[in-house]
């Protein structure tokens, strides 16, 4: 019936990651300016290879922020 399968929800994300419902964690937020991103992707990177940690994008983006 439908032709994509279905995408997880971010709640379902965070329940997963976390083993808590979403509306219990604290909210915290952070701002990068658009040309610090780059420099954010190369420190994310860096910390998965030396931690020997798996990372996985989202796809979650927030307009106007």
């Amino acid at each position: 019936m439908f032709p994509f399968p279905r995408r997880r929800k971010l709640a379902d994300e965070l329940r997963r990651f976390f083993g808590r419902e979403p509306h219990e964690l604290p909210i915290v937020s952070r701002a990068f300016l658009s040309v610090d991103l780059p420099n954010l992707q190369i420190a994310v990177d860096e910390y998965v290879r030396d931690h020997h940690a798996a990372a996985r994008a989202l796809d979650l983006s927030s307009i106007g922020a």
